[in-house]
């Protein structure tokens, strides 16, 4: 392992993800370091250049003016009803960033497209792509019991999703079921977002769709639900997806168009992907081709979206090598 090179700008924490990017950030703590000269690691730039921007700048958080690299989550194309705001292509034409940009020492992210975007806009900037890592649970899906329980269809998650497609979806309404993912204090945001989907597909208002919907399940009762069930998502875009990397590890199908940050992820011979709601409920409705994927999803090696997998391949890359080791590096508690 390379020494310990990084200090956070902030911990982040994010109590409505099960494992998502505090549970990454954790895994980064062999490469964190409390020296005064080390490389401040940003773990989220949408937080400082966005959501947080007018706070950052008051606080002076930015424009960093020593060198830094930082993580970019957000694919470019986003409707306003999901804060277009934290687009890159706002972010990159912000004077903060101009400023910031001279002590960048490298950008990383969280697919390979999303890399390839980036340097074409940043050519002078190393950029990095790395798989979100997740935990594994012990509890894995089982076919025999998603057929036992009349082979159930959830929607989960809503960013960038287009949630109204699993009303549209010809499913029988007793397989569907769309579960709210958010915490009391984040369901606005998720209920702009459903708004906004429900005109842009001309549906109707949430209480009248055609599936049944499911309040945020505590831990043990989503690793449940998603043991007997069979995950859709609709995605306008995607970098990196909390709900594909849970399905990975949980062997558990997913119903995805073919996006491709989401082929990365799955692989390009998954056979779950669809291109029309009429494809993806015959695919449903066909128990061979859901255990096909179950098996696909088995194949993969335990270590594809570990922790340790995840600060490894961050420690190997050029990128991290290029950077300085501080004079004093005492790793932190």
């Amino acid at each position: 392992m390379q020494p310990p090179k990084l200090i956070f700008e902030r911990r982040l924490d994010y109590p409505h993800q099960r494992s998502g990017w505090a549970y990454a950030q954790r895994a980064l703590e062999p490469l964190l370091t409390t020296a005064p000269s080390a490389i401040v690691l940003d773990g989220m730039i949408e937080r400082n250049f966005s959501r947080e921007l007018t706070l950052a700048l008051e606080q002076g958080r930015i424009p960093y003016t020593r060198p830094w690299v930082g993580f970019f989550h957000v694919p470019a194309e986003i409707p306003e009803w999901f804060d277009a705001s934290k687009s890159p292509l706002r972010i990159l034409s912000l004077p903060a960033w101009r400023d910031s940009l001279p002590h960048c020492r490298g950008l990383i992210t969280l697919s390979r497209r999303h890399r390839d975007w980036l340097r074409q806009r940043l050519p002078d900037i190393p950029v990095l792509a790395l798989r979100h890592p997740t935990e594994t649970p012990e509890q894995k899906f089982d076919f025999e019991a998603y057929l036992r329980h009349g082979q159930p269809i959830v929607q989960i998650g809503w960013w960038l999703r287009r949630l109204a497609s699993i009303h549209a979806l010809p499913l029988p309404k007793e397989r569907k079921s769309l579960l709210i993912p958010e915490t009391p204090d984040r369901i606005p945001r998720f209920l702009r977002a459903v708004e906004g989907e429900r005109l842009d597909a001309g549906a109707p208002p949430l209480e009248q769709w055609d599936a049944a919907v499911l309040s945020r399940l505590p831990n043990p009762d989503y690793d449940e639900l998603l043991h007997r069930s069979v995950v859709f998502l609709h995605l306008r875009d995607a970098v990196a997806n909390n709900a594909i990397v849970e399905c990975i590890v949980r062997r558990t199908p997913v119903l995805v168009n073919p996006l491709p940050s989401v082929r990365e992820y799955l692989g390009e011979d998954y056979p779950l992907y669809f291109e029309t709601l009429d494809e993806a409920a015959a695919k449903a409705a066909d128990p061979d081709r859901i255990l096909a994927a179950h098996r696909h999803l088995a194949a993969f090696d335990p270590e594809y979206l570990s922790a340790r997998t995840f600060c490894r391949e961050l420690a190997e890359s050029e990128l991290y090598q290029s950077l300085p080791t501080p004079v004093v590096a005492e790793k932190s508690a």
